[in-house]
C-alpha cells in the first residue's frame, strides 16, 4: 500500500483493537467486547478499503468451512473488502502464483503440468493456500495433479471447483497418493502442507495420523512402501504355518489386517481373523479390564489348543 502512495493501518483483534464477536445474536458476556457488525461499519469509515485476514477456528468443519467471518465483513462494511486469507481461500497469494506461472512459462502456461505436492508439517495448516494455488493453475489451463496422502483431500467443494475450472479451460485434474508417480512429467511443483479436513473436528486423531506419516517415512528410508519387507500384505505367504489375527474394529490397521488374512487364505494358509468391535490397537493387553480383551485371550487359547493336539 505504501509503495503505491497509500496509507495503511494494521489492527489485530484483541491487541490493536477490541476482541470481536462474530456470531449474530450472540450474548456478549465473555471475552468479546465489540460485534463484527458494528466494527466493520466503523472501520469502513476510517478507510477506503479493508484488508481482512482470518484463520480457521476450532469447531465443526461443516460450519468453519463457510468462511463466515470474511463474508460478514463484506456484508456489514460499506467499503471494498480484500481477502488477505480466510479459511478456504487466499486470493492474493493465488494471484501472485498465477503471475509467477505466467512469467516462468513465457506468458502462457496452458497445457503444462502443475503438481500440488503435500508436505509434512508439525501443525495442521489451513487449506486456503493449496486450494487457491490449484484454482489458479486450473484457471490458466494447466494440467493439475494433487498429490497427497490418504485422508488429506482438500474440501470436496474446492476439489470440484478445481476440476470444473480445469475442464472449462481445456485441462484436467488428477488425484494421486504416490508422490513419486505424481512428479513424473511435472513442469511446476508447488510444495505445501495442509491439515486433514476429514479429521478437522478431531485434532488429536489428525496429529497422530500426521505423526504416523513421518514414522513411516523414517522406517522406509526412501524405499518402496509396497515391497514385502515394508509390509507383509505384499509378501508371498505360501507355506506359512496357521495364522490368528486379532484386530480392533476401530483401529487404523483394520483394513491391512483383513487384507493379510485374505491373502494368506488365497495362498493356502490356515488363516483366522477376529475383529473386536469398538476396540483399539493391541486391545488384548487390557485383559481383566475389558470383556473383549478377555474374550480375545480365551480365543487365543482355544485356537492354539485346537492346532497343537496330536
Amino acid at each position: 500500500m505504501f509503495l503505491h502512495g497509500g496509507h495503511g493501518i494494521v489492527l489485530e483483534p484483541g491487541k490493536g483493537s477490541w476482541s470481536l464477536e462474530t456470531e449474530p445474536g450472540a450474548v456478549m458476556d465473555g471475552t468479546t467486547v465489540e460485534h463484527i457488525k458494528d466494527a466493520a461499519r466503523v472501520l469502513g469509515r476510517y478507510a477506503d478499503a479493508l484488508g481482512v485476514r482470518t484463520f480457521p477456528r476450532p469447531g465443526n468443519w461443516d460450519t468453519v468451512r463457510q468462511d463466515l467471518v470474511i463474508k460478514r465483513f463484506a456484508e456489514y462494511c460499506e467499503k471494498p473488502i480484500i481477502n488477505l486469507e480466510s479459511t478456504r481461500r487466499h486470493p492474493c497469494q493465488g494471484l501472485a502464483d498465477a503471475m509467477t506461472l505466467r512469467e516462468k512459462f513465457g506468458g502462457d502456461p496452458r497445457g503444462k503440468r502443475f503438481v500440488l505436492m503435500w508436505a509434512w508439517h508439525p501443525k495442521a495448516l489451513p487449506t486456503a493456500v493449496p486450494a487457491s494455488a490449484a484454482i489458479s493453475a486450473a484457471m490458466l489451463g494447466m494440467e493439475v495433479v494433487i498429490a497427497r496422502p490418504d485422508d488429506y483431500e482438500l474440501d470436496p467443494d474446492d476439489t470440484a471447483l478445481i476440476r470444473q475450472l480445469a475442464r472449462d479451460n481445456g485441462a484436467m485434474i488428477h488425484i494421486n497418493n504416490d508422490p513419486d508417480d505424481a512428479l513424473v512429467g511435472a513442469d511446476a511443483v508447488y510444495v505445501k502442507s495442509w491439515g486433514s479436513v476429514k479429521h478437522y473436528n478431531h485434532p488429536e486423531e489428525e496429529a497422530t495420523m500426521r505423526a504416523g506419516l513421518v514414522m513411516a517415512a523414517s522406517y522406509l528410508n526412501g524405499d518402496d512402501p509396497c515391497q514385502p519387507l515394508a509390509s507383509p500384505i505384499f509378501a508371498d505367504l505360501s507355506g506359512l504355518p496357521p495364522i490368528l489375527c486379532l484386530v480392533g474394529g476401530d483401529e487404523v490397521l483394520l483394513d491391512d489386517s483383513l487384507r493379510l488374512v485374505r491373502n494368506a487364505g488365497i495362498a493356502g494358509v490356515d488363516a483366522t481373523v477376529f475383529v473386536a468391535a469398538g476396540m483399539q490397537h493391541i486391545f488384548p493387553i487390557w485383559s481383566g479390564v475389558f470383556p473383549e480383551a478377555d474374550a480375545a485371550i480365551a480365543l487365543i487359547g482355544d485356537w492354539v489348543r485346537a492346532r497343537c493336539r496330536p
